[in-house]
């Protein structure tokens, strides 16, 4: 074997073991997050309301929603 070959060997491999990597945590970074989505809001005093729409379309505590 000359270099070349084994060097295109060895990235092969590392190759299928980052494959494999990938397919073994698939479901577990498609998992949605635990954290709930207004929780740092929460502790600055905004609650859900102001997401709603309650307040005809306005964001009443100049909060940015994404």
């Amino acid at each position: 074997m000359t270099a070349t070959t084994v060097a295109a060997s060895d990235v092969h491999a590392l190759l299928e073991r980052r494959q494999q990597y990938s397919r073994d945590h698939l479901e577990e970074w498609m998992r949605p997050e635990e954290r709930s989505v207004f929780s740092p809001y929460d502790r600055l005093g905004a609650t859900a309301q102001g997401f709603t729409g309650r307040h005809e379309g306005r964001n009443p505590r100049g909060i940015v929603v994404f």
